[in-house]
């Protein structure tokens, strides 16, 4: 928090490493651990009289989805997620004690996930969701 305004932030980053990733020039059968990757979270916020407003900024590293791209198959190539970054913000407003109202957005920016296979020039896939936004109201008894 930056004093008694309302305004503050918060950074959290984790670097993994270690000898438990997918070698992509063994053609031999492998145990790596999936979902491994470093990443980083960034987010302002202002709090105060009954109005909350936030934003992030989330990041993730290349990183190994699964090993073979057939389904059910345990054996064969690998499949990576590509370096991906998105940006959200909420926005909450407590109009009594009992009554909130919300506005969501995420992926502000439209970004797109990618895939690839042993090489990142082995495209695989791309998904491209858009930006969603949600609005609304949550009453408590």
């Amino acid at each position: 928090m930056f004093g008694s305004p309302g305004f503050g932030s918060a950074f959290n980053f984790t670097l993994v490493d270690g000898d438990v990733e997918f070698d992509v020039e063994s053609f031999g059968s492998q145990s790596p651990l999936v979902g491994l990757s470093d990443s980083a979270n960034f987010n302002i916020f202002y709090e105060k009289d009954g109005l909350s407003v936030k934003v992030t900024y989330a990041w993730r590293d290349d990183y190994l989805i699964g090993v073979g791209q057939a389904q059910g198959s345990s054996e064969g190539p690998p499949q990576f997620g590509k370096e991906y970054a998105q940006t959200d913000i909420s926005v909450n407003y407590d109009v009594t004690d009992e009554l909130t109202v919300f506005f969501e957005g995420i992926n502000l920016t439209n970004e797109t996930e990618q895939g690839y296979g042993r090489y990142e020039e082995q495209f695989l896939f791309a998904r491209q969701y858009g930006p969603r936004y949600a609005l609304g109201a949550r009453y408590t008894f």
